[in-house]
């Protein structure tokens, strides 16, 4: 009975994902002060979505660009699930007069098997662009799902039923 058991736990035990996002910040609106947070986030349909990393900052006017670290690890995708919905969420006062916006970007799926996952964007808060810099996943050798290079941003208004997407092309 005990082996039964051990084997069972064995067969449920899935290794975590390491999730380790950089890049740049990009704010040239002329503000005394700007801050931003960037949320790393996989999401689920079903569920809310769940942090993986987070980085904040505020830099003086004078000084328009910053980099960012987000570094962390991701256990599971809950049940029926074999992917992570890899996501950002970007708040930030660029040119928004010490009003927050919210600026949301939508990535392809990532299987869970997968036991690391790097990424490098370009985000520009002035005008809430993003750009794909390079990721693991540019590299054929790594396998991962079929993927396009197509990255978009939803602007956070939930009183429309259909959000309107900002096409934002891909940065060779």
């Amino acid at each position: 009975m005990k082996s039964i058991f051990l084997i069972l736990l064995a067969v449920f035990t899935v290794k975590a994902t390491r999730f380790y996002l950089n890049g740049t910040v990009v704010c040239e609106a002329k503000d005394p002060e700007w801050c931003f947070t960037i949320q790393a986030l996989e999401l689920d349909s079903l569920s809310r979505p769940e942090e993986i990393a987070r980085y904040h900052k505020c830099l003086p006017g004078n000084i328009t660009t910053s980099k960012y670290v987000l570094d962390g690890v991701e256990e599971d995708d809950g049940w029926f699930d074999s992917t992570f919905e890899l996501g950002y969420k970007i708040t930030h006062s660029c040119g928004t007069f010490d009003t927050e916006y919210e600026l949301y970007a939508l990535q392809f799926q990532l299987p869970i098997w997968k036991f690391f996952y790097f990424e490098q964007k370009w985000f520009n808060l002035t005008d809430n662009t993003i750009k794909h810099v390079s990721s693991i996943c540019d590299f054929p050798e790594y396998h991962c799902m079929e993927q396009t290079k197509f990255y978009f941003t939803v602007l956070a208004n939930f009183d429309v039923k259909r959000p309107e997407y900002k096409i934002v092309k891909h940065w060779e």
